[in-house]
């Protein structure tokens, strides 16, 4: 049956009872055990329930730290990360900069958690401009959620619940298919595994040796004398194993001689030169086309190959541990920046099979990310479903119905 009960907004410390986390004396910091959980904001991620990274605290430390009982929501309070939430999945403690509130029996523990997440926003608007952003446990109490009826909330947070559960199941398949191209990655790209019918010997070939590498890219400015173009950027290459015509969104301006010495065409391969960690140095991505109207920015570097290499091979070479170990290496920096020179990426060595084989590798590892991307599109797709439900349901605009068991 439906309902047409009508939904009152109710004040968080009317609905449960909120409680201020408080970090252990430092006795007891010094001395995690491993029995029971200790929560800190970033401990609170995109799913529901605390990272399994929490850190764990003895039989001690526990009895001397406010504890959250499962089914009690956590809302981050103070800090960078205010309003992020989470919900307990057993009886926990949490620091100080969580407020967790405690749901009494009119409130369903998962309907909560989702209603708070409609707070979000109005907390990190009440943290106001301060050096830390804070909401204290007042302000935090006074916050209302709408309530409907408590088979209504039950309905609710159980379709949200189904939808949770959706992308949860999404995240944990990509992550296997992730991993398990990673090892494919690994094999394929070093030869310690060889495809079917491939036995030539490879060669270790110097990107200098075997193309040209050139920086100097395009500024981020706009002159009404030049022509408008794309600009490709850092992070469209660091997110990225490919480029195709949609990946660079920036406009900006380059002269003619610019853009023919910034273009970017097909089997071109961009890399990240520098970055606040040496580890992270050097990521790459790989024009798929001609890219006319693109040019690639002054933080990046192109090499871009000469003749036997393939560009499909090439968008997986140099993710393998010992590339990445020689690009490290080569990284010069202060400790907070770090770069590579541009004589350090023409002496950076990458495997050079066949070309035969290479396309072989390359088709077999972009079949993999198809497979990885069709996920993240159906995560995606899941995940904007889910805001939408959460618009609807928690407002009241769309009502479900409620049933004759449910009800009871």
């Amino acid at each position: 049956m439906t309902t047409d009960a009508p939904w009152r907004s109710a004040r968080l410390d009317a609905i449960g009872t909120v409680i201020t986390g408080s970090t252990p004396p430092t006795g007891v910091r010094s001395n995690y055990g491993r029995q029971h959980l200790f929560v800190s904001p970033a401990d609170l991620g995109r799913s529901k329930y605390v990272r399994s990274t929490a850190k764990m605290l003895s039989a001690k430390g526990f009895g001397r730290s406010r504890r959250v009982p499962a089914g009690a929501t956590l809302f981050v309070c103070i800090g960078s990360t205010i309003g992020k939430i989470g919900m307990a999945d057993r009886e926990l403690t949490t620091n100080q900069q969580i407020n967790s509130v405690i749901p009494n029996a009119a409130v369903d523990a998962e309907y909560l958690y989702y209603a708070s997440s409609t707070l979000s926003t109005l907390v990190r608007e009440q943290a106001g401009e301060q050096a830390v952003p804070l909401v204290n446990k007042s302000q935090f109490s006074e916050f209302e959620i709408l309530l409907p009826s408590l088979p209504e909330q039950r309905v609710i947070a159980g379709a949200l619940a189904d939808s949770d559960d959706l992308i949860a199941t999404l995240e944990r398949l990509i992550a296997k298919k992730q991993a398990i191209k990673q090892g494919i990655m690994q094999q394929l790209l070093t030869g310690k595994t060889r495809l079917p019918g491939f036995t030539g010997r490879w060669d270790e070939v110097a990107l200098g040796e075997s193309g040209a590498i050139t920086g100097g890219g395009v500024d981020k400015t706009r002159n009404p004398t030049e022509t408008a173009v794309v600009l490709l950027n850092y992070m469209d290459v660091y997110r990225a194993e490919f480029i195709d015509q949609g990946t660079a969104t920036m406009h900006v301006t380059a002269s003619a001689p610019k853009m023919a010495k910034c273009s970017v065409k097909a089997g071109d391969v961009f890399f990240t030169p520098t970055s606040e960690t040496p580890d992270d140095i050097a990521r790459s991505a790989v024009a798929d086309a001609d890219l006319p109207g693109v040019v690639y920015s002054y933080h990046l570097v192109r090499w871009r190959p000469g003749p036997g290499w393939d560009p499909s091979y090439l968008g997986y070479a140099f993710s393998t541990e010992s590339f990445r170990a020689q690009a490290s290496t080569l990284a010069a920096g202060s400790g907070t920046r770090y770069v590579v020179s541009m004589p350090g990426f023409r002496s950076l060595v990458v495997p050079k099979p066949a070309i035969d084989e290479q396309r072989a590798i390359g088709a077999t590892l972009r079949e993999v990310s198809i497979e990885i991307n069709a996920l993240n599109a159906r995560l995606s797709k899941a995940q904007a479903v889910k805001t939408g439900m959460m618009q609807q349901l928690l407002t009241g605009r769309t009502r479900l119905p409620v049933n004759d068991v449910v009800a009871a």
